[in-house]
């Protein structure tokens, strides 16, 4: 799925300048639209086969977390030899029987669980061009699982099973962030109420407050959330880089019995080098490329039996992107992509390639190269580059 589809009926022009980030809308769609994205089934696997950390799924209900120990137990890994390793191990009894008596649970970092949520957070990564956190909330009933509040990130939620209710209120603190948790005045007044149905989208700003129900069905909903740069992001890069570049800011203060004329002096002196450097042109977009090209890949994978053909020469082998925030320059003749830090540089077939891949979507080599219009031997070899440096993956030959 393309971000277009999962904004439709808006265009994705349309939702990014005209709603993310400034109201809460519903985007309707059919009741089988994301069925594919997190089946049942596959919910189940991900619960019986991995080993969640501590604190990566909760069970909440009526605004109380439940002791994890009443369903995601510690135990012995080899009970049976003198060296014991302990692990906690989920227990679907008490799972299944905190959700009848209408608890919540929620998975943290559910696209690094299940590869078609992963791909459409690197979708959303890719288009939005922030960092994008994934979580899962399940729940049967109608009990909420959490108390009204607030969340410090944009949030785009796909309804995959059933409906819930909601419940929001505008912020009583415009655009806050985490820092104002347990400071903001609860809301006051009426909210406006939806109920979000399997095969829609809904967007609730940041700082927005919500209370959300599961409305008497088995429900599952996925919460995308966008880690947008702040003002404040951007300042306390731009000290550090200006206390880099400048004498002055590296200064020691002049000494505490110093003349009040000395102090405002350096005050002064201080306040004209800042104001010069903030006034810098194009400042604020070098800060987004140093952020972008700090940013990690995703995690990927290009495993595969040992034999003498290469996966490469399979027109059916299949990329995927993984680095969706790097920062890529481009000229006639080569192309430089750095991401979590670390610079590669390619030839010139590269930024072809790179323009069709960066949306995230899978492609095949036959593809690939179609798209691209770069020849066979060159696709190869590039996209081979890719692989080594860890911003693609060939999960499927």
């Amino acid at each position: 799925m393309d971000f277009s589809a999962l904004v439709a009926p808006l265009s994705a022009h349309e939702f990014i300048t005209d709603v993310l980030g400034c109201r809460a809308q519903v985007l309707r769609g059919s009741p089988d639209r994301f069925a594919s994205l997190l089946p049942w089934w596959e919910l189940n696997n991900i619960l019986r086969f991995h080993r969640f950390e501590e604190g990566q799924l909760r069970i909440a209900r009526n605004g109380v977390r439940i002791d994890p120990d009443t369903y995601n137990p510690e135990t012995l890994t080899y009970p049976e030899r003198s060296q014991l390793m302990r692990h906690r191990k989920l227990d679907g009894v008490s799972v299944q029987q905190h959700l009848r008596e209408g608890a919540t649970l929620q998975i943290f970092g559910i696209d690094e669980l299940y590869e078609p949520v992963a791909r459409l957070s690197a979708v959303i990564e890719a288009k939005i061009r922030e960092r994008v956190y994934v979580h899962a909330f399940v729940s049967w009933g109608s009990t909420q699982g959490y108390k009204t509040h607030w969340d410090d990130s944009d949030g785009i939620i796909v309804q995959v099973h059933g409906r819930k209710k909601w419940h929001l209120w505008e912020p009583t603190r415009v655009r806050p962030d985490h820092r104002d948790y347990g400071e903001i005045p609860p809301p006051h007044g009426p909210p406006q109420e939806f109920v979000v149905r399997a095969g829609d989208v809904m967007h609730v700003p940041k700082g927005w407050w919500h209370l959300v129900t599961p409305d008497d069905e088995a429900s599952v909903h996925l919460a995308f959330s966008l880690t947008a740069r702040t003002g404040h992001d951007f300042l306390t890069w731009a000290l550090d880089e200006f206390r880099k570049d400048t004498e002055l800011c590296r200064a020691d203060l002049p000494l505490r019995d110093s003349q009040d004329i000395v102090h405002n002096r350096h005050a002064g002196d201080l306040r004209e080098a800042l104001s010069n450097y903030l006034t810098s042109p194009g400042l604020i977009p070098l800060f987004l490329r140093s952020y972008d090209a700090a940013q990690p890949a995703r995690r990927g994978f290009s495993l595969h039996p040992a034999t003498d053909r290469d996966p490469l020469a399979s027109d059916a082998a299949i990329v995927t992107w993984l680095a969706p925030l790097a920062d890529i320059e481009s000229t006639s003749t080569w192309t430089g992509i750095t991401a979590a830090g670390q610079r590669h540089d390619f030839g010139p077939h590269a930024q072809a390639l790179v323009a069709v891949l960066r949306d995230c979507q899978p492609r095949s080599m036959i593809e690939l190269r179609r798209l691209a219009n770069v020849p066979v031997a060159d696709t190869r070899e590039v996209v081979r580059q890719f692989v080594i440096a860890g911003l693609a993956a060939i999960p499927v030959i």
